[in-house]
C-alpha cells in the first residue's frame, strides 16, 4: 500500500474553444494521434475572464512522443480484451470502449448520454478499474461551468499488491482568454479547464506506524476552438498532511496544434478552424504595388480586476517590437495617469498602475496605445 505514490506518479491521463466544450467537437476518438513534449513547468496563472497566457518562452525537457487513441472491439459478446485486463461487457452498460495510449500505459473511456467516463488504467506495473466509472468531463461545458463527483478505485501493484483508493473530483471551467505558445503561435478563443482530485488510501489495513496517505492532483487544461485535444496542460500532485500540503511533482505538456495527426478526418473541427482563418481581410497593397511596410502587432491585451480597489494591471502582447503607451482616463476624457513606455520589445509585457487613494470611485476609460493601434474600455472604481 505504501506504493501508491508511485501509482499515481507513473501514469498521467489526458482527457478531451471558444467557452464551451462540446461532445461533437471535443470527446476522443479512435484513430486520433497527438504529439505531447514535457517543457518546463508553468503556473496556471489567475481565473476569470480575457486571460492572456505567456508560455512563449519555455525550454523542452523531454522529447516529443505520440498518445494514441483507438476503438476496443468487444472479444466475444461478453468480454472485451484491454491488454493485460478483461471487461465485462455488462461493466460498460453502453456507449464505446475507447483506449488511449502513452508510453506504457492505456487509459480507457466511454461516451454516455453526452458525459466522457474513465473506466481505469493499466500498464507493466499497475492495473486499476474505477467503479462506478470516474467522471471526467461532461458535454457540453461552458465557462463558468462547475461538476463534481465521489469516486472509489481499486486494483493490483505488481500483479499482486491490493490497492484502494477513494476521493473526490472538481471540474470547473475557471478562465478564457488568448495563449501565447511555447511555438510562438498565438492562440484566440483558448478556455481553460481545473481538476482538483483528492485521493486517500481507503486501505482498512493501516495502523498508526502505517497510516493512509492522502494526496491531491490539480491539473490545468487548455483547450482552443477549432482543436479537439488540449494545446496545453499543467500539473501538480500534493502530498497531503494533517496540517500541510507539500509540493512532490509538478509538470508541464506542449500539444503542438499543428502536429494534432486528426485533424484531416476531423470535419467538425476543420470547418471551424476555416471560419477563424477567414476572419478579416488582407490590407491592401501600399502604392509601390507591394505589402504593407509595417509588420502585423498581432496585438492581444487584458485588464483586471474591473471592478478595481488598488492596483490595477494591464497585459499585453505584439509579435514586433513598438513604442507603447498607457493611459487612463476619466469619463470626460481628461488623463489621470499616463505612462509612456517607450520602444518596447516583442513578446509579454505587464504593467501597474495605482488606483487606491488616487482615484475617486467610478468609471474610468483606460487606453492602450501600441504604435498605430489603440484599444481599451471602461473601468469601474470602487
Amino acid at each position: 500500500m505504501r506504493n501508491l505514490y508511485f501509482i499515481f506518479l507513473s501514469v498521467f491521463a489526458v482527457f478531451p474553444c471558444s467557452a464551451q466544450l462540446t461532445r461533437l467537437h471535443n470527446a476522443p476518438r479512435g484513430g486520433d494521434e497527438i504529439i505531447k513534449q514535457r517543457v518546463e513547468y508553468k503556473d496556471p496563472g489567475r481565473d476569470g475572464e480575457n486571460v492572456i497566457w505567456d508560455f512563449s518562452e519555455l525550454s523542452s525537457l523531454d522529447p516529443e512522443y505520440t498518445l494514441t487513441y483507438y476503438n476496443v472491439p468487444p472479444f466475444n459478446d461478453s468480454t472485451y480484451l484491454v491488454l493485460r485486463d478483461s471487461i465485462p461487457v455488462s461493466e460498460l452498460e453502453y456507449g464505446d470502449l475507447i483506449a488511449g495510449v502513452e508510453h506504457y500505459t492505456a487509459y480507457y473511456y466511454r461516451v454516455v448520454d453526452d458525459t466522457l467516463y474513465t473506466i481505469g488504467f493499466e500498464n507493466p506495473v499497475v492495473l486499476m478499474k474505477h467503479k462506478p466509472p470516474l467522471l471526467t468531463m461532461p458535454f457540453p461545458f461552458s465557462y463558468g461551468q462547475k461538476a463534481t463527483c465521489e469516486y472509489n478505485s481499486w486494483g493490483l501493484y505488481s500483479s499482486k499488491e491490493p490497492v484502494i483508493t477513494e476521493g473526490d473530483i472538481l471540474l470547473e471551467a475557471d478562465a478564457y482568454g488568448k495563449m501565447v505558445l511555447p511555438s510562438g503561435d498565438t492562440l484566440g478563443n483558448v478556455l481553460r479547464i481545473r481538476s482538483l482530485q483528492t485521493i486517500i488510501d481507503a486501505d482498512t489495513t493501516v495502523t498508526d506506524d502505517n497510516p493512509k496517505l492522502k494526496m491531491e492532483c490539480e491539473t490545468f487544461r487548455w483547450y482552443s476552438k477549432g482543436y479537439r485535444y488540449p494545446v496545453f496542460e499543467a500539473t501538480r500532485i500534493f502530498d497531503i498532511g494533517d496540517t500541510t500540503k507539500t509540493e512532490i511533482f509538478a509538470t508541464s505538456f506542449f500539444y503542438h496544434p499543428l502536429e494534432h495527426y486528426y485533424l484531416e478526418q476531423d470535419s467538425a473541427n476543420l470547418a471551424v478552424l476555416d471560419s477563424l482563418w477567414n476572419i478579416g481581410t488582407p490590407k491592401p497593397p501600399n502604392e509601390n504595388g507591394g505589402e504593407d511596410e509595417l509588420p502585423p502587432l498581432n496585438l492581444v491585451y487584458n485588464y483586471f480586476p474591473n471592478p478595481v480597489k488598488d492596483i490595477l494591471y494591464i497585459e499585453f502582447y505584439f509579435d514586433v517590437a513598438a513604442p507603447v503607451t498607457i493611459g487612463l482616463y476619466d469619463i470626460n476624457g481628461f488623463p489621470q495617469q499616463l505612462i509612456n513606455k517607450g520602444e518596447l520589445s516583442a513578446g509579454f509585457h505587464r504593467e501597474e498602475i495605482n488606483c487606491s487613494m488616487l482615484l475617486p470611485a467610478r468609471s474610468y476609460l483606460i487606453r492602450l496605445m501600441v504604435r498605430d493601434e489603440v484599444v481599451g474600455g471602461v473601468v469601474m472604481k470602487r
